[in-house]
């Protein structure tokens, strides 16, 4: 509409906004309980009308027309944007804590960082925690974690947070491990969180304690195996000893061995580094052997001899 203001004049502006207001009216105020609902013919009509809005310089009018429908987080966001670009940051605040409370805190990132950084800037350290820690415990995980930290740093709590963190894992973890029944695979497996924070951490031995303590998500296994070598290799080669088969398993449907050759060089960096390459020239001997028919990882493997 804006870019046909002055084709329209203002007669045809004016039957125009009569006829936009007309379906406006129409359409019933929606909260957080029609969140996951979509209609194509009311969002034309949301956004013309915020255009047409946006036009009278008037942001009443606009949080107005925003206000009506939030069924979805991104119309939190919309006025928090709009509040804090018109200088009012306490109901920009208003609004990142109203669509955390309707929307949950583990998937509202934008809205929490927002409530995090303001609190900060007002010297609220109380309140941040408040969001990072509610926007942690509902999806705790590895990612999250760290997240938290970033935020405990710039409040000087990092130590006291960590520690609550990480307690919390172990509770989930331990509370996942006693139901009798499996997680399924798109749930969170609260054992591999605390084992790629170990390994991310570099806590070697608390690595392996929770490898050795129960299941663990195979894509941290090589990176635990890195992280053990320069102090218990054995611990690595046993790691890698796992690893190897399976890699060269996954290389079977295209013949492509690269990441499987990758754990053999592991191994032989580590007998290197232990001097014991003749016990590496012994396990070599036995992996050709066992994987004789594939000819592209014997090129491979041929190359050491």
């Amino acid at each position: 509409m804006p870019q046909y203001r002055t084709a329209l004049g203002a007669e045809g502006l004016r039957h125009y906004e009569a006829l936009l207001r007309e379906h406006w009216d129409a359409l019933p105020v929606l909260g957080s309980e029609a969140k996951g609902q979509w209609d194509a013919g009311r969002y034309s009509v949301e956004q013309a009308m915020e255009a047409l809005a946006r036009t009278t310089g008037d942001i009443h009018a606009v949080a107005a027309v925003l206000e009506k429908n939030l069924s979805n987080a991104t119309r939190f966001q919309k006025l928090v944007q709009l509040h804090q670009e018109h200088g009012d940051l306490d109901q920009a605040l208003h609004w990142a804590m109203a669509g955390l409370e309707a929307f949950g805190y583990a998937h509202t990132t934008e809205l929490a960082d927002f409530a995090i950084n303001l609190h900060i800037r007002r010297e609220d350290k109380d309140a941040a925690q408040a969001v990072a820690w509610s926007r942690f415990a509902a999806a705790p995980g590895h990612r999250a974690f760290y997240q938290l930290l970033d935020t405990a740093k710039r409040l000087g709590r990092k130590r006291e947070l960590e520690k609550q963190a990480l307690w919390l894992l172990g509770d989930c973890m331990r509370v996942e491990e006693a139901k009798e029944t499996k997680p399924t695979p798109w749930q969170t497996h609260y054992r591999s969180e605390l084992l790629a924070i170990a390994i991310q951490s570099k806590q070697s031995d608390q690595a392996w304690e929770l490898f050795r303590g129960g299941k663990t998500a195979k894509h941290l296994w090589e990176p635990l195996a890195a992280l053990r070598a320069p102090s218990h290799p054995q611990d690595a080669l046993t790691v890698y000893r796992i690893l190897l088969p399976l890699r060269v398993d996954e290389g079977r449907g295209n013949a492509r061995y690269e990441s499987a050759f990758a754990i053999v060089k592991a191994m032989q960096a580590v007998y290197r580094r232990i001097g014991q390459l003749n016990k590496f020239q012994d396990e070599l001997v036995g992996w050709k052997g066992q994987w004789r028919s594939k000819r592209n990882f014997m090129k491979l493997l041929a190359a050491l001899g």
